[in-house]
């Protein structure tokens, strides 16, 4: 069943061998040439991520600069708006402050005069009535003398004689 093998079949294995060690150098050539390549363009696309991921920092920091700058801006405008409305108000109060005062102090004198008035008047009615109250009294001692001089001419001087 086996046949011895010949030299010729035997260099011929060995030349199947040779060739496909060979051919396995070549392979393992190429994929050397391909781990580097493929390195090299791992590499490659990691320094492009770097410089999209820098520009791309850079970017977000010019725009945050950017909306600070507006936010301060703003800001101030409306710290500047307040102050305005602030004094205008200040100005309102204090000028209706300055108009109530001056009312007040209207009033105060229309009540002082009025009431200097009405003083006056009832000081017045209290002379008239201190004047009635002596006439009265007069009048009343008056009546009274006359009624107590009537009574003694009646009974003394005036007695019928009999």
């Amino acid at each position: 069943m086996s046949e011895p093998v010949t030299r010729s079949e035997w260099s011929q294995v060995l030349d199947a061998i040779q060739g496909m060690q060979a051919s396995l150098q070549a392979i393992e050539k190429k994929l050397d040439i391909h781990i580097a390549t493929s390195g090299e363009r791992f590499q490659r696309l990691e320094d492009k991520i770097d410089a999209v991921e820098a520009k791309l920092e850079q970017r977000i920091n010019a725009v945050e600069a950017k909306l600070e700058q507006r936010i301060n801006a703003v800001e101030a405008k409306l710290e500047q708006r307040i102050n305005a409305v602030e004094a205008k108000l200040e100005q309102r109060i204090n000028a209706v402050e300055a108009q109530l005062s001056q009312r007040i102090s209207a009033v105060e004198t229309q009540l002082g005069q009025r009431i200097d008035t009405v003083e006056t008047t009832l000081q017045q009615i209290v002379k008239r009535q201190d004047g009635t109250d002596a006439r009265l009294w007069g009048f009343l001692v008056t009546l009274l003398v006359l009624a107590a001089g009537l009574i003694t001419k009646l009974l003394f001087f005036d007695t019928p004689r009999l």
